[in-house]
């Protein structure tokens, strides 16, 4: 079954239907001007985007009701994780991530820490400490993303 599903902000608002991702050249007043245009949606690959996250950082200041923020890592250690969670909610000093992605997931991988990895996503939710876990894992695999939302929607 297919689930139309809506990533909204803490006060109820959709993700906008454009988003903001950090870029290591972009300027910090980058955030201040999408998000006056409209856009509520963040993502940042990690803390070295410090543009992004220093432009972000007074918008999540006085307006955390209306962003989301989203950001991920390609860590599969479950401690390592969990430091940079903790960094993620300090630097930017809130209670709650929004979404978490585990990234660049390959067939490659060891398809019992991939799941480790969701279990950790899961138990996070559960704590409060992210909000959105079905939207957890990212490929640039064309193979194996169809696969995996075939098998978890019983599509054939």
């Amino acid at each position: 079954m297919v689930q139309n599903v809506s990533i909204e902000t803490l006060n109820g608002r959709a993700a906008s239907i454009l988003g903001l991702a950090g870029s290591q050249g972009m300027d910090t007043s980058c955030a201040a001007i999408a998000f006056e245009a409209g856009v509520n949606y963040f993502f940042f690959y990690d803390l070295s985007h410090e543009n992004l996250l220093n432009g972000l950082k007074p918008i999540v200041a006085t307006h955390r009701e209306q962003v989301l923020m989203a950001t991920g890592s390609e860590e599969r250690e479950r401690c390592r994780l969990r430091q940079y969670l903790e960094q993620v909610r300090q630097y930017l000093d809130v209670d709650v991530v929004d979404v978490f992605f585990a990234e660049y997931v390959t067939p490659n991988e060891d398809i019992a820490q991939i799941w480790a990895v969701l279990d950790e996503l899961w138990a996070w939710k559960e704590r409060g400490l992210i909000r959105y876990v079905y939207v957890g894992v990212t490929t640039h695999n064309r193979a194996i993303a169809l696969a995996s939302y075939n098998s978890s929607h019983h599509i054939s």
